[in-house]
């Protein structure tokens, strides 16, 4: 081999090493940012629950609309697993669940200032139908 064809594999090699730092970067940051939203969910359904309040009623907290509002903007910059996120973002398929998310957002923001995000989501599923596609989501 020449040394023309030995550098060029040693910087392929290189170039490979730091694509598979990349992608490990971005798994964790992933990872990450998923655990953080999970402890966020649990910490206000746990609040719930020592207040004695019907579990459902998490839908109802503005803690609860701005860990969605979140969930978009994260999504929208695609730090969340695509499993998950789809997931995630399947809590809205269900009638019950969105009308009580509407009904809180009516209750929390009533001037429909904040929840951006969110409030494109669900317009997006009255106009579209309840489900739609996570990477056409209009809050994403």
């Amino acid at each position: 081999m020449d040394t023309a064809t030995l550098l060029l594999l040693g910087l392929l090699l290189v170039a490979s090493v730091g694509l598979k730092q990349l992608v490990d970067i971005k798994r964790a940051s992933r990872a990450s940012a998923s655990g953080v939203y999970v402890r966020r969910y649990w910490q206000i359904a746990d609040d719930i629950h020592r207040a004695g309040s019907d579990p459902l009623e998490i839908r109802a907290d503005p803690r609860y609309l701005q860990l969605l509002e979140d969930e978009l903007a994260v999504a929208a910059i695609d730090l969340l697993d695509e499993q998950q996120w789809a997931t995630w973002h399947g809590v809205l398929d269900e009638e019950p669940a969105r009308t009580r998310v509407l009904d809180a957002l009516q209750v929390c923001d009533p001037r429909t200032v904040a929840f951006s995000r969110l409030r494109r989501c669900l317009d997006q599923r009255q106009r579209d139908g309840a489900r739609h596609d996570i990477s056409r989501c209009a809050g994403a």
